[in-house]
């Protein structure tokens, strides 16, 4: 009993939240944008609930007790590059009277909102597709196969379960139910955090695990250690850009505030709460590292949690669980539904595209489930990064040229910035001395060349728009 009752209570809260926030929809901004009329504390903690997944709950505990606190500069990258975002790119994006921000940046041609629009759709439902097989990997994992005959359909069943409660509370109330659910989300993902960290932690306190400050940081240079410090830092500001400036998941929210102060404020504050959140975690894999030696290193906290005695810590952390894999889910139908809207508008409601996105979301997860590649970090990284560079070169050229960019530019920065991050991925730059294995270029790497690539791409397909010689002699 004492395992289901927080799932039960948990479960009875965001159903009881559907039949409350339930209502009709004057607009789709009413829908997607709550009206511009969220706090800014519910911005903050909302931002911090979506982007904190079950990658978060499985892979910086991985990270923690592997290797430290090496990914300390990722959190200060990531605070850096939601401030440069802030100060840059809010002003225009929050001004613009479009609800799709791909719809702000592209020209009058169609083709070239919707190939900018298509392509974010395509790297986001495998983004969220993947995070969300996660959760329901995490839970069977956690629950063993509850009677079914295979671990991937037990799998399957969480990850349908999941979606029909995600997407009960969500469709029913649009992005406002999304917020509100999402301040439950985040402070379960917080306060779960504070009692998994107190119950690893060692007898002898922090000293007897914490590293020296000189050993935090990695500074072992080569092309496919990702952890590099330098490197990590500039690699984790550049994809903050990209995931908090030119992703319509995450602005979502930001542009849902009641004024451009509230959209800068809850940004900048987002990246502070989110590092909180990753150290928190990071901590909690070290304080695994100081538990029994049998423990494997793939699923430390929940290799951790199964073996321990008490049912309301498994019950909980389960609750934790479904928390960061449902406010991955609600936000991706929303931000996605919107973007289906934009590309074919039509009198339907806003709740019938974002069903849609449900339904896909649903279908890629399930994919996932059926296929044996288990290496969360690079299915977790890895499938923005094929459009995040040409994202921020899009974004930036939109922003600091103050012009919508024509068709040319659009593809080809999308081009270049798949391109470079699909020949980073599939060349070798070295090969490992002990096992002879081929190692490729590590993602913080990759993040940075995409995006240069995509932006120099960017920028020599509006010179030679512009070019009268050019122009000429393509005439001829």
């Amino acid at each position: 009993m004492g395992v289901w009752l927080p799932i039960v209570l948990y479960l009875g809260f965001l159903l009881a939240s559907m039949l409350l926030l339930n209502q009709r929809f004057q607009s789709d901004q009413h829908y997607f944008l709550a009206n511009r009329q969220i706090p800014a504390l519910w911005a903050i903690v909302s931002v911090v609930a979506t982007e904190s997944s079950v990658a978060t709950i499985l892979v910086f505990p991985q990270a923690g007790y592997q290797t430290g606190l090496a990914l300390i500069p990722l959190c200060l990258g990531f605070i850096g590059g939601r401030l440069f975002v802030a100060y840059f790119f809010l002003p225009a994006l929050y001004g613009s009277s479009q609800l799709s921000i791909y719809a702000s940046m592209s020209s009058a041609s169609r083709l070239a909102r919707i190939s900018l629009s298509l392509v974010y759709l395509i790297a986001k439902f495998l983004s969220s597709g993947v995070r969300f097989f996660m959760g329901g990997l995490a839970l069977q994992i956690l629950f063993g196969q509850m009677g079914l005959q295979s671990p991937v359909l037990a799998t399957s069943a969480w990850i349908l379960g999941l979606a029909a409660v995600a997407g009960a509370y969500s469709l029913s109330g649009g992005l406002k139910a999304v917020i509100l659910t999402d301040q439950l989300q985040g402070y379960v993902i917080l306060f779960m955090g504070v009692v998994l960290l107190a119950t690893v932690w060692p007898v002898g306190g922090a000293a007897s695990f914490l590293p020296s400050p000189s050993a935090w940081l990695d500074w072992k240079f080569n092309w496919h250690n990702a952890l590099y410090a330098p490197v990590l830092f500039a690699g984790a500001f550049v994809l903050s850009i990209g995931s908090h400036g030119c992703d319509q998941d995450m602005l979502q929210r930001i542009l849902a505030t009641r004024d451009l102060k509230a959209a800068r404020y809850s940004l900048a504050w987002s990246g502070l709460a989110a590092s909180i959140v990753i150290v928190l975690y990071l901590l909690i894999g070290m304080g695994l590292g100081q538990q029994a030696t049998d423990m494997q290193g793939l699923y430390p906290v929940i290799d951790f949690v199964r073996s321990h005695p008490n049912p309301w810590l498994q019950g909980s952390f389960a609750v934790l669980l479904l928390a960061a894999a449902m406010s991955t889910l609600d936000s991706a139908l929303h931000s996605t539904g919107l973007i289906w809207k934009d590309i074919f508008p039509s009198q339907r409601p806003g709740r019938f595209y974002a069903a849609l996105s449900l339904i896909l979301l649903v279908l890629t997860a399930l994919g996932f489930a059926w296929q044996s590649n288990r290496d969360f970090l690079s299915l977790a990284m890895g499938t923005m990064n094929y459009v995040n560079g040409a994202l921020i070169a899009i974004t930036s050229l939109f922003i600091f040229k103050r012009q919508r960019l024509a068709t040319k530019t659009i593809l080809t920065a999308l081009a270049a910035g798949f391109g470079t991050t699909l020949a980073a991925n599939s060349i070798p730059c070295a090969l490992d001395p002990i096992s002879g294995k081929a190692l490729y270029l590590g993602w913080t790497w990759v993040t940075i060349l995409s995006t240069a690539a995509a932006l120099m791409a960017a920028l020599m397909a509006q010179f030679t728009e512009r070019s009268p010689l050019i122009t000429q002699l393509a005439q001829k």
